[in-house]
């Protein structure tokens, strides 16, 4: 278990973790299963930061940008890389195999950028306007949008098609079965119960939280086989920051309608 959450830390942070991991089966299945745990240390960062700059003089606007920078460098990038290579293949328009091959160049198109500029300013935008109307009590949200994206990007992995025999997709898939991600469903009733016990109002709201993230996942997996065959590694990529850019979209949408 230990191998596999140090694994995790070093495979989508770039925290240092300067220790040699033996890749056993078990391990890597351990690894994806705590995927989610990632998602939660990445989620309580962000709380911690918006607590941090919230007792500062700084305008909403740098605040924000604060939190936004931090959402990015924390993973070193390595999903907007994922939604980039993703954007050129979408957008060349051609069969899934030709897309595939878009995917793999090592240059990023003009799609590549400018779907890129879209996400990250979509994202800041987000961000901001949460920030601007967070009350004290409902502020612990923000770690709900990369906490279950996370949880999607276990599920992803190990439930949907692979466009490839080889990758890194495939790699995990080889010595993780879908039965081994139950704990997935333990992570979001833990969630829940949590919210309930915090405030019963804020309960229903991480319910719907995963009731909006189902939908999205249903529907990315359609897509996905319709435009790529399945999934590679920057289809997961590109899926991640598009399931976490929709979350923080729907708590800007409860924030702006005065529901928490």
């Amino acid at each position: 278990m230990w191998k596999g959450f140090l694994f995790s830390l070093q495979f989508l942070t770039i925290i240092p973790i300067k220790i040699d991991i033996d890749l056993h089966p078990t391990s890597i299945k351990r690894s994806v299963q705590l995927f989610p745990i990632i998602g939660i240390l990445k989620g309580v960062l962000l709380f911690i930061c918006m607590n941090f700059v919230g007792i500062s003089d700084l305008s909403f606007i740098t605040q924000a940008f604060f939190l936004w920078l931090v959402s990015i460098v924390i993973t070193g990038g390595l999903h907007l890389d994922g939604w980039m290579d993703t954007s050129d293949a979408y957008f060349s328009y051609k069969d899934p195999l030709k897309r595939l091959e878009v995917m793999k160049d090592p240059r990023v198109g003009a799609f590549g950028v400018i779907s890129l500029i879209m996400l990250l300013s979509t994202k800041f935008i987000f961000i901001y306007e949460i920030i601007r109307m967070t009350s004290e009590a409902s502020g612990w949200l923000i770690v709900i949008p990369p906490f279950i994206s996370y949880i999607a990007l276990s599920l992803q992995l190990v439930t949907f098609p692979a466009a490839k025999k080889d990758g890194m997709a495939n790699f995990f898939r080889q010595h993780v079965k879908p039965k081994d991600l139950y704990i997935c469903w333990i992570y979001g009733l833990i969630v829940c119960i949590i919210g309930f016990v915090y405030d019963i109002y804020l309960g229903f709201i991480v319910m719907l939280f995963v009731g909006f993230a189902v939908v999205f996942y249903v529907w990315v997996k359609k897509k996905v086989v319709k435009w790529f065959n399945g999934i590679t590694g920057d289809v997961l990529g590109a899926n991640l920051e598009g399931m976490e850019l929709f979350l923080w979209g729907i708590l800007f949408l409860f924030h702006y309608c005065d529901m928490v």
